[in-house]
Formats: C-alpha cells, structure tokens, sequence
C-alpha cells in the first residue's frame, strides 16, 4: 500500500532509461519468484498433506507442518510483493518495504511491525489515529480507545479480505499483543 504523497512524484515525474534500474527490479522480481515457486509452493505441499490427513500425524510432524505453513505463508505474501516492487523498480518507481525479517522479531509486537509493514501504517494513520483520536471516543476513557482501536485496526483487514480463515486468525493475533502488552506495562 503505497502513500500517494510518497508516490505522486513517482509517478508523474518525468522518468529516464535506466540499465541499472531494471537490473534491480529483474533481480528482485527473480527473488520472488525464488520465494513463491521454490519456498512457498514446496512447503505446500507439506502443509496440504499434514492439514489434509491431520489425524494421521501426531508431534514432531504436525509441528513440521505448522513451521511449513508459516514458510507458506511468508514465501507467497513477501514473494509476491517483491515482484510487484521488482516490476515497480523497472518502470522506476520506488515502493516502501513490506517485509523486514518479521521471523527475526524478538517479541510478538516486533513481529507485527515487520510483517506488512505498509498496510500496518495504513491502519494507523487512516483507523486508529481517527478512530482513537475522535471525540466520541473521549467517553470511554484513555486505556479503552487506545485498544479498542487497535483491535479495529487488526479485524478491518479481515473483514475486507472477506475471509472466514483471516477473522479468527487476526482476533487470536491481537489477543497474542494484548497479553503482550498487558505484560509490558
């Protein structure tokens, strides 16, 4: 999800051939691919097998499956989105990073804020900040309308994907960072 702030001079702006930036996006759009036809599409096939017969699996090989489908997951969604950014770079056009090592993160928070990063800060700029900030909020009290609109800004996107998979997944996300949260403080 790109800014059209960000973007606007991208593209509207007069652009030039450029060798080396097609280069970039070519490696980047061939990384994806990489992501999706090799990482993404064999663990499938473990993950079609492990969910498909789940009653014939027991321990170290659910728990396979689980870890394969998260590889699934990760190698579609950040696959794809670096052939789109690799065929953005081609046109010359720079879009901001959707991934950063989200496997990586320390904390079920820090995971969040490296896995779609683009339309985490959409959520925050264009549902929680109004939603939370509203005066019909104030009512409610500080501790209600900050979290409230953070549990907002995580279902809206599973509404929109109209998924029944994403709903519940997303709630027992947030109820992850809430307990997260609720042990930082």
């Amino acid at each position: 999800m790109g800014r059209y702030d960000r973007l606007a001079s991208q593209l509207f702006g007069q652009k030039s051939f450029s060798l080396t930036r097609i280069e970039r996006g070519l490696q980047l759009m061939l990384w994806g691919y990489f992501k999706k036809i090799v990482i993404a599409d064999r663990a499938a096939v473990v993950v079609s097998e492990v969910f498909g017969n789940y009653q014939s699996y027991h321990g170290i090989l659910v728990i396979a499956g689980v870890l394969c489908y998260s590889l699934q997951l990760y190698g579609d969604f950040s696959g794809g989105m670096d052939v789109i950014m690799g065929a953005a770079e081609c046109f010359g056009i720079s879009l901001d990073a959707n991934f950063k090592r989200p496997y990586f993160a320390r904390s079920i928070s820090d995971f969040w804020h490296r896995w779609h990063i683009t339309l985490g800060t959409w959520m925050k700029d264009y549902v929680f900040y109004p939603f939370s900030l509203s005066k019909g909020m104030n009512k409610f009290g500080k501790y209600c309308k900050k979290h409230f609109g953070k549990h907002v800004s995580r279902v809206l996107p599973g509404v929109y994907r109209q998924s029944a998979g994403v709903l519940p997944g997303g709630r027992v996300a947030r109820t992850c960072l809430e307990i997260h949260c609720l042990r930082t403080l």
